[in-house]
């Protein structure tokens, strides 16, 4: 079977974890985190040799592919093309996990632990949460600024 437990599937599984409990804390590994996905997905598929692809319009990734896509044709008219291209590197995420989720092996594999995903997420956030807010009271106690500085400078 497809699902079944071998050393390719934990290795996207842990690194697709480790991508969800990155984002929430530490905006700056992300990046790196995307790319092991990435490369992780690969060799999953790569070992698997099962490249199957699945199209569905119904399929949301199908929507932000095409607004990626949008987004690209809309440099043609652009005055500002710097910025323009700026906003497709941020936005590169709407075609790379729409891409990694076409292939039907991977999009089964990540699926398979939607419970787990969404453990991970919860903890992540809330995790962020009481990070930052540990953080910007330490910093607000050590430097002694008004209230009023830190619910808008510290803890935003």
């Amino acid at each position: 079977m497809l699902l079944k437990k071998n050393i390719e599937s934990y290795f996207v599984r842990f690194t697709f974890y480790l991508l969800l409990l990155l984002i929430p804390v530490f905006k700056k590994a992300v990046p790196y985190a995307i790319l092991l996905l990435i490369l992780a997905g690969i060799f999953f598929l790569y070992k698997k040799k099962y490249w199957e692809i699945e199209i569905s319009w119904k399929d949301t990734s199908v929507g932000w592919f095409l607004l990626w896509i949008l987004t690209a044709l809309s440099l043609l008219y652009s005055k500002n093309i710097p910025r323009g291209l700026f906003d497709l590197e941020v936005k590169l995420s709407m075609i790379i996990f729409p891409l990694f989720f076409l292939f039907k092996a991977l999009r089964e594999l990540i699926l398979h632990d939607i419970k787990n995903i969404f453990k991970i997420w919860i903890f992540a956030t809330t995790f962020s949460i009481y990070f930052h807010l540990g953080n910007s009271l330490y910093v607000f106690l050590t430097s002694h600024p008004s209230w009023d500085e830190f619910f808008y400078a510290f803890l935003s």
